[in-house]
């Protein structure tokens, strides 16, 4: 059981990264408008 935890944590993680990137991103474009 924990072993699956760790793989769904390992293989949503990047996911997560990314979104957070992403909005970094979006709030960053808004400051420019």
């Amino acid at each position: 059981m924990k072993r699956q935890f760790i793989l769904f944590f390992l293989f949503v993680f990047p996911f997560a990264l990314q979104a957070d990137r992403y909005t970094d991103m979006a709030a960053k474009h808004l400051e420019w408008v």
